[in-house]
């Protein structure tokens, strides 16, 4: 109360200067950042995501090393790359997706996403986390965008920084043998080739995530849709087609790891000439590995995301509701 009576508050509620307020104004358009930012933060601090995601280095510099030591022996940029076309994309395609003698990266990233993801949702779950989210100016579209937006940086930049590196590395030793003029665009093959496993894996885990309040069980299961999927796409690969071809048929990427194996392949470009034992038989056959039809690919791809995406959607809420 004031000393005439009035209320202390009337004056406050009467004061209109703020109409005329003139300083800086912050659109709330980007408010899925912060929530992207924060499960950025969360991953790198995670020591178990900070070992793999340097584990996953060494695919690259295994690369590196083979490359600088063939060509300190004086072998050409084209026995350097191997016998598989283009000569520079294959490297870095060979670094991601492995290959004879050759670690892969795609194995690790997929570990590193069930690190950073698997719980990204459930543990909101768990503590009932969403009732603070939700109840904040932030729509469930902020709070997807957001999950997704910060598990696919965190698996990305894993994935390109190593990629850039090796890039650089090539850039510098075979500039003088016609780098940039035989493949002016494979910076940009980089920069969406490695983007593949995380989009997916980030989408899928988002949906297992949503659906369950323990990250032990959504990393579990996404596992095995990953591990199972791929051995049943082989299964029925090997049952529908006989003989050395079936390495080659369309069944092997209808799993997770199939799609971002031929994705990955066919934005690379790469056709590669492999010699290899039969499965079944043991006998010694050769055959072309070309990239497969893109539009199929992305029809694959376009669907586990678009699924993983959904599957988040529709679990997203701010309390439970009883039917």
């Amino acid at each position: 109360m004031t000393n005439n009576g009035a209320p202390a508050s009337v004056g406050a509620v009467a004061d209109l200067t703020y109409r005329n307020y003139a300083g800086p104004r912050h659109t709330r358009a980007v408010r899925w950042w912060i929530i992207a930012l924060l499960g950025i933060r969360l991953n790198f601090k995670k020591p178990a995501f900070t070992i793999f995601a340097g584990i996953a280095l060494l695919p690259y510099l295994w690369a590196g090393i083979v490359v600088l030591f063939q060509t300190l022996i004086g072998q050409s940029s084209q026995m350097v790359i191997g016998a598989t076309t283009p000569k520079y994309a294959s490297i870095m395609y060979k670094a991601l997706i492995g290959g004879p003698f050759q670690p892969a990266q795609a194995f690790l990233l997929f570990i590193i996403a069930i690190i950073a993801g698997a719980g990204c949702i459930a543990a909101d779950n768990k503590a009932n986390a969403l009732l603070v989210y939700l109840s904040k100016p932030v729509t469930k579209a902020d709070y997807l965008i957001g999950k997704w937006a910060g598990l696919f940086l965190s698996i990305y930049v894993v994935a390109v920084v190593p990629a850039l590196l090796l890039y650089a590395f090539c850039l510098v030793s075979f500039l003088h043998d016609g780098f940039l003029k035989a493949e002016p665009f494979l910076i940009v093959h980089l920069l969406c080739a490695t983007a593949v496993p995380g989009v997916i894996h980030a989408s899928l885990l988002l949906g297992f995530s949503a659906w369950s309040k323990s990250p032990r069980v959504a990393g579990a299961l996404y596992a095995a849709l990953f591990v199972v999927g791929g051995l049943a796409t082989d299964i029925i690969a090997a049952i529908r087609h006989h003989g050395p071809q079936i390495v080659t048929h369309t069944e092997q990427y209808y799993s997770v790891g199939g799609a971002i194996h031929g994705l990955t392949q066919d934005i690379y470009g790469v056709t590669q000439h492999i010699t290899m034992m039969h499965r079944w038989s043991g006998e010694a056959f050769s055959f072309t590995d070309s990239p497969p039809s893109w539009h199929l690919l992305l029809a694959i791809a376009a669907g586990l995301v678009a699924a993983g995406l959904l599957a988040a959607r529709l679990k997203i809420r701010a309390v439970e509701v009883v039917g």
